[in-house]
């Protein structure tokens, strides 16, 4: 901020129209101003201007004494002074610190009334300097853009990019406000009293904007350098908006002046919320928020006699004092600014909520507003920036944060991918040629050895299948194999069986997940499903022994397909005595032989092992005295490793006094029993377990919460997404009981720096996992049609996998030089801004596989729901939800900023039938989000960055 000349006092201010005036809101803050650094003057000394840098470790001083005037660099921390002596004709009037080099920029006048602006050469051993811009009237207030501009029709087309300097000059009676380039280019008059105008561009015929009005003096530049605060003659303040190419008065703010008033002197904070007010003879500094109502008092108890500076940390105020014996003082103060130090606030907090928020925690997750255009997917968010918000340049783009959340879902479609290509090139064709030779059988055989009930159950799975099998079904029984049929088709309740006489749950046949895409999977599903769920008695199991061995080897061969990609199952396969259970964790292993053993992951066996057990041991129930039906997705999270989880069950342990023992001790046996050896869904799940794990120290402190809580989001999520893709194979636990024309100096924006979510170590495991799933690919492929377009997409698919693992090596590889400190190359940040396209382009390959023709088609909404447990007609569903934004600070304090990534939504519910995808979405809106995430969740969804 810059000391306003000796008729400050006569000056008065107009607040802006978004500064809201109600004192109701208004706080007081007490911090206690002993000075972090101090310059005491000597007595006679007078301070003239003053200016910080862009480090905020230095400050430059214009002192004015007996003997002339003096500019003075001051080391905050070491004390240091370094001075600098202009020739005796020339008075430094007033001096700004430029905002991309550091360099000083002076204003001075000469005995012979030439006024000039220069840059001082710091490094030079006598006083030097280099002329940017001179006139033979006065000058004063000096303040530099943050903006960089693009040259004009005013310049040379090769001209360079600059950064524009504003100042007010004088006619002798009033003062305009004026502006010139940094490299001394195209000045010219902008508003007040005396506009010279500027020639046309004779292309477009247009000109930049100039206002002829009373007198005009600048007052402050916003920190993004696209508005502009001017002081008129009657002491009020104007805004003027950089839109695009050029300045525009704020018509919003200028039409209303009810809400405005007079006096004291103005300026933005560095954070770009606030409008610093300061009067004359006032204690302290007014803070207005310009997103809310409230108002925070800054140092109530110290009188100041010029104008506050705010320092580029915006956590420290340079203010001047003065002491009974007129002895000047320039002190360096704490002061406590609701996110003071994110430099970028201005472009993410909207409203009350959002700056207490982000002040507390750090961050914040906020919903995001699924416009038309806009798909619901993770990558989504990436694309947003580019084409929603800063298509025009009116504002910079807002940096991304690489989240871990935008790769597990790309694994997700990967391994889901595969799951769909194996199942439809190998899986599904043996299903079909084991029924086929199981009708086969059957058909050569007559009453009663056809009509079995194991025979039955065939005729059922084959009809479900083809409903052209119901031909070769015998006469006796179609009727009872049609109402069979249509009973799983319906797939409404729980009844009788009319073709085996057992009770069935029918409601386990609605096909969900990737299975309700299209017919023939949903037959598919069906199918084998009921195979999957049928109770086979010992008179059955001894009938399938004497089955041709065929028969029993084309339904091993079917049943045994997805052994690498699913989770092991608790269960021995009922074709063949040599295939004992492989779920080696489990407690207890299923008693009865089953037609398809469903998986049984270690998953699984945490929800078995806290959930209620009558038969087990009095001290493994959880509990007998008030038995715990359903488990949570916390469960899971805590023997994984969340710390958070576990402080969140710590209500459930008071309430089931053995559960805490239980989480104990599976939090022991999972190292051994997630082994990424025994299948790919122990290696996501194994790879989860980083996910959960306490977070390493590599983000702001007060954003430790909140990291965790979003892990435990992101883990539980993808947790619900392995489920969502093994819906089928899974068993679930159960407790018993623009346009042309003018166009004057373009905004240059740099591009935005972003960063990589600071967990390298699950960056590295979730490559761990596509290597696996592109090794799983490779050797799975082997059972497939060997012909061209089948083999060629199979190595088409392993190659991108590999290439989307490297691109996770690199990614970990930047978050791990992020968190020493170190910069990433300009390459890596463009890989930063533009890795949305990435994600996409990987996640539309992986899931062109789910159509038949492989052509990439628009996907569904990423919120999906998989059942996960089930009590006494109750179930668990695991959903995730669409996306949410994670704003997030990075950076040391003093200089962070804040960064934007999508990240999962996680939900829990209970219901008393399974859910489809499509169901959920319906609903989801009104489904209430975790108590856990809910602090952390703002109302509103981010708005383009305006300049308030």
């Amino acid at each position: 901020m810059k000391l306003p000349h000796k008729t400050l006092s006569a000056l008065a201010l107009c607040l802006l129209q978004t500064c809201a005036l109600a004192q109701s809101g208004a706080q007081s803050s007490t911090q206690n101003p002993t000075a972090v650094a101090k310059l005491d003057l000597d007595v006679g000394e007078q301070v003239i201007d003053y200016d910080v840098s862009n480090d905020s470790a230095t400050s430059w001083v214009i002192v004015k004494n007996a003997q002339g005037y003096s500019l003075k660099q001051w080391h905050f921390a070491s004390q240091q002074i370094l001075s600098y002596t202009p020739p005796a004709q020339v008075s430094l009037q007033a001096l700004a610190i430029h905002p991309a080099d550091n360099s000083v920029i002076l204003l001075t006048r000469n005995n012979a009334g030439v006024s000039r602006i220069e840059r001082l050469d710091s490094t030079a051993p006598q006083w030097k300097t280099h002329v940017i811009y001179q006139t033979n009237k006065p000058l004063r207030r000096l303040m530099i853009s943050a903006a960089k501009l693009s040259p004009s029709y005013l310049q040379d087309p090769k001209a360079r990019d600059a950064h524009r300097i504003y100042f007010a000059q004088s006619n002798g009676k009033a003062w305009t406000t004026y502006s010139v380039r940094d490299d001394g280019s195209a000045a010219y008059s902008v508003i007040g009293a005396d506009i010279v105008p500027l020639h046309k561009d004779e292309e477009w015929d247009g000109s930049p904007f100039q206002m002829q009005q009373g007198s005009t003096l600048p007052a402050s530049l916003h920190p993004s350098g696209l508005a502009l605060l001017v002081q008129d003659e009657a002491s009020c303040f104007t805004k003027l908006n950089y839109v695009v190419n050029d300045w525009s008065i704020d018509k919003d703010i200028s039409k209303d002046h009810k809400k405005s008033i007079c006096g004291g002197f103005l300026a933005w904070s560095r954070n770009g919320l606030y409008l610093q007010h300061w009067r004359k003879n006032t204690p302290g500094v007014q803070l207005y928020s310009t997103v809310s109502n409230d108002t925070i008092k800054l140092l109530p108890d110290l009188n100041f006699i010029s104008p506050p500076s705010s320092l580029p940390d915006g956590q420290h105020l340079l203010v001047l004092t003065q002491d009974l014996k007129q002895q000047q003082h320039l002190q360096k103060l704490a002061v406590n600014i609701p996110a003071g130090d994110i430099k970028n606030a201005w472009m993410f907090l909207h409203d009350k909520q959002d700056v207490a928020t982000i002040d507390q925690y750090g961050g914040a997750f906020r919903p995001i507003d699924w416009q038309d255009w806009l798909t619901p997917q993770m990558y989504s968010l990436y694309d947003a920036e580019a084409y929603q918000c800063a298509a025009g340049t009116e504002v910079p783009k807002r940096p991304y944060l690489v989240s871990t959340d935008l790769f597990w879902e790309n694994i997700a479609a990967a391994y889901e991918g595969l799951f769909i290509l194996h199942e439809r090139h190998a899986v599904m064709p043996h299903l079909d040629a084991f029924l086929r030779s199981a009708i086969t059988h059957y058909a050569t055989l007559s009453a009663p050895a056809n009509t079995t009930s194991f025979a039955k159950i065939m005729y059922a799975a084959a009809v479900v299948r083809d409903k052209k099998a119901l031909n070769q079904v015998p006469e006796a029984l179609r009727l009872q194999v049609k109402d069979e049929v249509a009973k799983i088709e319906t797939a409404s309740a729980n009844e009788i069986s009319p073709l085996t006489g057992s009770p069935l749950d029918y409601s386990e046949f609605k096909p969900r997940g990737h299975y309700d895409s299209d017919d023939n999977s949903a037959r598919y599903f069906r199918a084998v499903r009921y195979l999957a769920m049928q109770k086979l008695s010992t008179e059955t199991l001894s009938e399938i022994k004497q089955l041709p061995k065929p028969l029993t080897a084309a339904a091993t061969t079917w049943a045994r397909s997805y052994d690498s990609l699913i989770a092991p199952s608790r269960a021995t396969l009922a074709w063949s005595s040599q295939t004992p259970a492989s779920a080696t964790y489990a407690r207890e292993s299923d008693p009865e032989a089953k037609l398809f053993p469903l998986g049984w992951g270690f998953d699984n066996e945490i929800f078995h092992n806290t959930t209620y057990r009558q038969n087990w041991p009095k001290e493994l129930q959880v509990s007998p005295n008030h038995p715990r039906a359903l488990p949570s997705g916390l469960d899971i999270a805590a023997v994984l490793g969340s710390d958070l989880a576990y402080t969140l069950l710590q209500g459930d342990f008071k309430k089931f006094p053995s559960l805490e023992n239980r989480i104990k001790a599976l939090k022991q046996q999972a190292p051994s029993a997630i082994q990424p050896k025994h299948s790919l869904y122990h290696a996501w799940i194994n790879a989860l377990a980083t996910e959960f794990a306490t977070p390493p120290d590599s983000l702001p402190p007060n954003s430790k919460q909140l990291w965790q809580t979003k892990r435990l989001q992101t883990g539980l999520a993808s947790w619900a997404t392995l489920r969502h893709a093994n819906v089928l194979v899974n068993d679930i636990t159960g407790a018993q009981g623009g346009q042309g024309g003018f166009v004057f100096e373009t905004v240059q924006h740099a591009p935005p720096r972003g960063g990589v979510e600071p967990d390298p170590a699950s960056f590295h495991h979730m490559a761990d996992l596509l290597e696996q799933i592109a090794q799983h690919s490779h050797q799975l492929s082997a059972q497939w049609p060997k012909t061209k377009s089948i083999q060629d997409t199979s190595q088409a698919y392993q190659k991108r996998i590999q290439e989307a693992a490297a691109l996770l090596r690199q990614l970990a590889d930047m978050a791990s030089r992020q968190n020493q400190g170190k910069e990433l190359s300009a390459k890596e940040y463009d890989l930063i801004e533009k890795i949305g396209a990435s994600a996409e382009h990987d996640f539309l390959l992986f899931k062109s596989v789910y159509n038949a023709d492989g052509a990439m088609k628009q996907p569904d909404p990423i919120a999906k729901v998989a059942d996960v447990a089930k009590s006494n007609g109750t179930r668990l569903l695991a959903a995730v939800g669409h996306p949410l934004e994670w704003d997030q600070s990075v950076g040391k304090p003093g200089a962070r900023q804040l960064m934007r990534a999508a990240i999962y939504s996680y939900y829990e519910m209970t219901a008393a039938e399974t859910m489809t995808d499509e169901e959920w979405r319906e609903v989801e809106d009104k489904t209430t989000r975790p108590a856990w995430v809910k602090p952390y969740v703002l109302k509103q969804a981010l708005a383009c960055a305006k300049v308030r």
